[in-house]
């Protein structure tokens, strides 16, 4: 995992000269997982970004444990921004589900794409932090 392209956003635009003024900041980066466990590599770090932009790999090993009763198991990883100077929280950094009314799984919330005005679920984030695979 690599994070990197912090910067300020104002509509839309990224913000490049003000972009040296962010290196004091402190980010806090953690990775949540559901249905799978993080064998190796630190969940949780809190760094500057000038640090963020000095090592912006993480790596992890993730495992899932083969389920007594099926096949396959589900293993979602979701990381997230948990703290962006004194602000904490759960800035998500990936393409969330929604869900219709009824329930039903209907896609995922994509950067620049509005949420439908008939879904229920998480509104599209917009992250200090990008995250690439």
């Amino acid at each position: 995992m690599k994070l990197t392209d912090f910067g300020v956003w104002n509509g839309g635009v990224k913000r490049t000269e003000v972009d040296d003024d962010l290196n004091d900041v402190q980010n806090e980066f953690d990775l949540g997982t559901q249905g799978c466990q993080i064998q190796q590599g630190n969940p949780t770090q809190l760094k500057t970004i000038a640090s963020w932009r000095a090592t912006p790999y993480l790596q992890y090993l993730i495992n899932t444990p083969k389920p007594a009763n099926h096949d396959r198991e589900v293993c979602s990883i979701m990381p997230a921004l948990t703290q962006y100077k004194e602000n904490k929280g759960r800035l998500p950094l990936w393409d969330q589900e929604f869900l219709g009314d009824e329930g039903k799984r209907l896609g995922v919330v994509r950067w620049d794409r509005a949420l439908p005005a008939t879904a229920c679920g998480p509104p599209a984030s917009a992250a200090t932090g990008r995250r690439s695979e």
